[in-house]
């Protein structure tokens, strides 16, 4: 049965439409593609401003795309606009809901300038279900879940991320903040140790492993690591706290030069007088220690304090 005239022509009318509109689909695609290049080519130049344009038009061309939406987020972000940089995401989300990275990157956005660390923890389960090896998505996780005080959480995480990558720093140094809080000093100097293994130039942690060491009665190890903070810093605030460790281990003189630094500091750190008289009365030094005892009782009958000295004259660092 042969077609009439007509529908032959119907038939090659529709067939060059669907061609046409094939042709410009590609070419639609080909130009958003040329966009998100010359658009990420700003980005990589400090120039996100300029980028976002390139990006929005990329999205106008291929609005079903994520891709357009990811890149103009990351721009966003780059100009500090977090807002606008999560409602770009959350479209890329709606079209392209198994990618993990989207998730990742709204996830940082809401856990740090957002400060809404609860949203943030669903997004960094979602990146956990799709890629669960990925030991920073564990340590974020870990650090949103401290900004909603879920410590338990948070030390799991920390140390999830630890098994996964071992020489990740920043998840020791967290886990052992955790253990300080708990007082679970033991715990606390193992993760401290990690760290400066792995970073033995972070000198302020030699003074919180030191002070965690003078915590649990371990006064030689305390003074070991007070002395590397006062070499490379001298100036630093430790000789009260290197004083108590010496005074703990009989080294008497090493102890009172320890704590007249301390109170050069701070004329008014009643706890240095009261050590730095029990030093006096252990070498037999009465007068000197009868002096300092009535120093500290004179501060506190009067109601001067170390506080009173912080408050009064804006002291900070002791």
């Amino acid at each position: 049965m042969r077609l009439p005239r007509f529908r032959w022509l119907l038939l090659a009318v529709v067939l060059l439409a669907a061609l046409a509109t094939a042709v410009i689909f590609v070419q639609r695609e080909r130009l958003a593609a040329d966009y998100l290049t010359h658009g990420r080519e700003l980005v990589a130049h400090g120039r996100p401003r300029s980028a976002l344009g390139d990006f929005t038009l990329a999205i106008l061309l291929t609005p079903q795309e994520h891709a357009g939406y990811l890149d103009r987020a990351r721009a966003y972000q780059a100009l500090q606009m977090p807002r606008e940089a999560v409602a770009d995401l959350t479209t890329a989300i709606a079209l392209a809901p198994e990618q993990p990275e989207l998730h990742y990157l709204r996830a940082l956005l809401l856990a740090g300038p957002l400060r809404d660390p609860r949203s943030a923890v669903h997004d960094f389960d979602t990146v956990l279900r799709l890629e669960p090896t990925r030991a920073e998505v564990y340590y974020r996780r870990g650090l949103a879940y401290e900004q909603i005080n879920n410590s338990q959480h948070a030390l799991k995480d920390y140390t999830r991320a630890i098994e996964l990558q071992p020489d990740m720093a920043e998840a020791y140094l967290q886990r052992a903040g955790i253990h300080a809080r708990f007082r679970q000093r033991p715990r606390q100097i193992a993760d401290l140790t990690a760290v400066l293994r792995l970073r033995p130039e972070a000198t302020e942690l030699y003074a919180q492993r030191g002070r965690a060491y003078l915590a649990e009665r371990a006064f030689a190890e305390a003074v070991a690591d007070f002395d590397r903070v006062l070499q490379r810093q001298p100036y630093a605030h430790l000789h009260f706290d290197r004083g108590t460790a010496h005074l703990n281990l009989g080294q008497y003189r090493a102890a009172i030069a320890d704590f007249n630094r301390a109170l050069r500091r701070n004329p008014f750190a009643i706890a240095a007088y009261y050590n730095r008289a029990r030093a006096y009365s252990a070498l037999g030094e009465t007068r000197r220690a009868r002096v300092d005892w009535t120093i500290v009782c004179e501060l506190q009958a009067s109601g001067q304090s170390e506080a009173c000295f912080q408050a009064q004259s804006g002291y900070r660092n002791l």
